[in-house]
């Protein structure tokens, strides 16, 4: 009962996100954006991969990529492998001080700008993430309620800003409000190991068999592209505000 109701409600969000136009999906090839994937086929989203262009990432961006296009194949759909390297992160960096006006801490930020600018390229006008999926299926709901207070709700709001810029509507699945109240009367038990996600992706038989024993794994950005932005603010003080 809990699996079809979460199934129904990422549906309708889903479906209601592809509604306003030309739809991308931010994707790792793991079990989030592959579900969002399923989810938003009919839609024909592009897939977007971020692929960090660093020696510490080689690994992932390998098996990611690799995950990828068998997610794209299996589809039917497009698939972009978007390079965010130390020279376009940091000037994405400084874009970014002129559209949040404010500092910020999230590194993930100026990669996140530079698939929005890719998306804005091809014509994208929304890009769903499967942000906050771990937390939503592994937190009991004092501790989910604490992270989106003080986690979830700031980055969401950062990156919606950045996506605004380039004219894109940036939306979460796993963090709408229905689904967060479907995490708060559901049973962690229920939840754990996402196990409502793995149900939905069974359904395809043969996306059930390219996720079967792929470790979780998440893209970071290597200590070498934030020193290079320390370097950078080192020898450009902000002006004060």
């Amino acid at each position: 009962m809990f699996t079809h109701f979460m199934q129904k409600i990422l549906q309708n969000i889903t479906r209601r996100a592809c509604a306003h136009g030309k739809t991308a999906v931010l994707a790792t090839g793991g079990l989030d954006s592959t579900a969002l994937a399923l989810l938003t086929a009919s839609c024909e989203p592009r897939l977007v991969f971020a692929a960090v262009q660093s020696p510490h990432c080689q690994a992932y961006n390998k098996a990611s990529i690799h995950a990828c296009r068998q997610v794209a194949a299996a589809l039917w759909l497009p698939l972009s492998i978007v390079p965010v390297d130390e020279k376009n992160y940091l000037k994405s960096f400084l874009r970014l001080d002129r559209i949040l006006k404010t500092t910020y801490s999230d590194k993930d930020l100026p990669a996140a700008a530079i698939l929005f600018q890719h998306c804005q390229k091809l014509g994208i006008s929304m890009v769903i993430s499967g942000m906050g999926s771990d937390e939503l299926f592994s937190l009991n709901a004092r501790a989910l309620k604490t992270y989106m207070t003080a986690t979830a709700t700031p980055s969401v709001d950062a990156h919606r800003a950045i996506a605004r810029a380039y004219s894109i509507r940036f939306v979460c699945p796993f963090l709408h409000k229905d689904m967060l109240a479907w995490a708060l009367a559901t049973p962690l038990k229920e939840r754990k190991n996402k196990a409502p996600l793995r149900t939905l992706v069974t359904h395809n038989k043969t996306l059930e068999a390219l996720l079967r024993g792929r470790p979780a794994a998440h893209s970071f950005i290597p200590d070498d592209f934030l020193k290079l932005v320390k370097t950078w603010r080192r020898h450009h003080p902000a002006p004060a505000r």
